[in-house]
């Protein structure tokens, strides 16, 4: 797993180019969706004139430099078509205690810091004037250092249907929502970069798929009694095991086309859902592989941000919406890694891509320590665990905190890494694991928990990590929970 940020390699030529425009742009508000207004120098002005560059900083990250004084914050440069309110939402670490004011020449709205954690919050309504103006937020009380991503407005006139959009996204998977019956899953990054059995080195591409057993594997999987399992199309390194079209325009070799066509995850997937456990699919924009990212960003030609990134995305729907059609209902769900990578851009829009084969697949921009990035998703990323009191988890949806309205997700691993690598060959339990105290606190404070667990290019798991999970198995049926694993329709 991508354990912080994006790094996007053509950072230094967007920073020559910011100082080259100078001032930050206007920007102009969206009629009907949320405009993002970041607290970095590509959108926002300093009041304290410290943020003139990104430079150091990755696009990923686009907070603001860190706050730690009275008087300081952003100035946006924005137009509205007409004089009207806007719902104001900021997502900041702040500190509890904080107070700041967002204001516009028309009107302004107070906050007192609730609590010191990263959140998600509403402010209220707040008018802005007809043609171009500013919007400024400003701190009048710092109690600790404090950061700002961004502000978020949209129209209050088109509150209402946006409002409906993410009711009727959130309801299309309702048949895939986590609940009692999804206690735990079973994730593992299997993938090229795996070592062999002990510890050897990674094979070449693609023969460590010719060592998998899919039935001997989705065997061992169901033995563990997890609802579902999460593996990735690709991790860093983007080699697909199965026949996409989509790769090889990107970087021919990438995928099974030209060795077989044998598609392993439809297989994993029928196999799987055979025995009643659902597959869910991992995805990373993968800029660890200079190759692809060379490719996908059109080999540096592109320097303006807008271009690369539409670039980006543009390859990033192909790949996806190639995958839905391909698995249809077999596909229930993605967890798409660095979501900070993504902000910000149309998360409807993405996700919409998302469901493309089956409109009930359950939707993730991990989030990591942030606060979620979109409300067009279903649950959070749980990365390393991510729950915390504020989370207010109740029926297995947090109701308030960083992850309001997202189902609660524990995603802790297990053992001394998210998989074999060079850097972690070998898979090492850790000596405090005990999957029956997760899978069962997991049941009595209802949340949906998913164990990483490390795994050699075979496929193969360590043997006490699975013996390990047997138990707690048995523990959940102990108490009258039993998986029943009937065969799940794709009709």
């Amino acid at each position: 797993m991508e354990k912080k940020y994006l790094i996007i390699s053509v950072v230094l030529l967007l920073c020559c180019n910011v100082l080259a425009q100078g001032q930050p742009p206007v920007t102009e508000l969206h009629p009907t969706k949320i405009t993002i207004l970041c607290a970095d120098s590509l959108q926002a002005t300093d009041l304290n004139g410290e943020t003139g560059t990104i430079a150091g900083r990755t696009l990923a990250e686009r907070f603001g430099d860190a706050i730690t004084e009275s008087n300081d914050g952003y100035l946006w440069k924005i137009k509205s078509p007409k004089t009207e309110k806007y719902l104001v939402t900021t997502l900041q670490e702040i500190r509890k205690g904080d107070e700041y004011v967002v204001s516009t020449e028309k009107d302004k709205i107070k906050l007192v810091g609730f609590a010191t954690c990263a959140v998600r919050h509403e402010l209220g309504l707040i008018e802005i004037p007809k043609g171009e103006s500013t919007i400024k937020l400003e701190f009048t009380k710092v109690t600790g250092r404090t950061r700002v991503r961004s502000l978020e407005l949209i129209r209050e006139g088109a509150l209402k249907d946006y409002r409906r959009r993410v009711k009727e996204f959130k309801e299309a998977s309702k048949e895939n929502h986590f609940g009692k019956k999804d206690i735990y899953g079973i994730m593992t990054h299997y993938g090229v970069q795996c070592t062999t059995p002990g510890g050897g080195p990674s094979p070449e591409w693609p023969k460590g798929l010719e060592s998998l057993n899919i039935e001997e594997w989705a065997y061992t999987i169901q033995s563990m009694g997890p609802s579902f399992f999460l593996m990735p199309l690709a991790w860093i390194y983007q080699y697909f095991p199965a026949p996409l079209e989509s790769v090889e325009k990107i970087v021919p070799g990438r995928t099974t086309i030209n060795y077989g066509g044998r598609d392993y995850i439809m297989e994993l997937a029928d196999a799987l859902n055979k025995r009643g456990i659902k597959l869910y699919l991992y995805y990373h924009l993968g800029n660890k592989d200079k190759e692809f990212w060379a490719a996908t960003t059109q080999k540096g030609k592109l320097k303006e941000r807008e271009a690369i990134l539409e670039s980006v995305f543009s390859n990033w729907k192909a790949i996806v919406s190639e995958v839905g059609n391909r698995y249809g209902k077999k596909l229930a769900g993605w967890w798409f890694d660095g979501g900070m990578s993504y902000y910000p851009t149309d998360f409807e829009e993405l996700s919409k891509v998302a469901r493309t084969g089956n409109p009930a697949r359950m939707i993730c921009f991990n989030a990591y320590k942030f606060p979620a990035f979109t409300e067009f998703a279903d649950y959070m990323g749980g990365e390393m665990y991510g729950l915390s009191k504020v989370d207010k988890v109740v029926d297995f949806k947090c109701t308030g905190g960083k992850e309001k309205g997202l189902f609660a997700f524990a995603l802790p691993r297990v053992e001394n890494d998210w998989t074999t690598w060079k850097g972690s060959p070998k898979i090492i339990q850790k000596p405090n694991f005990d999957a029956t105290r997760m899978v069962l606190r997991a049941h009595d404070k209802g949340y949906t928990l998913c164990m990483n667990l490390m795994s050699y290019s075979d496929g193969s798991f360590h043997p006490d990590t699975v013996k390990g999970i047997i138990k707690a198995r048995k523990a959940l049926e102990a108490k009258g929970i039993k998986r029943v694993f009937k065969p799940i329709s794709q009709k």
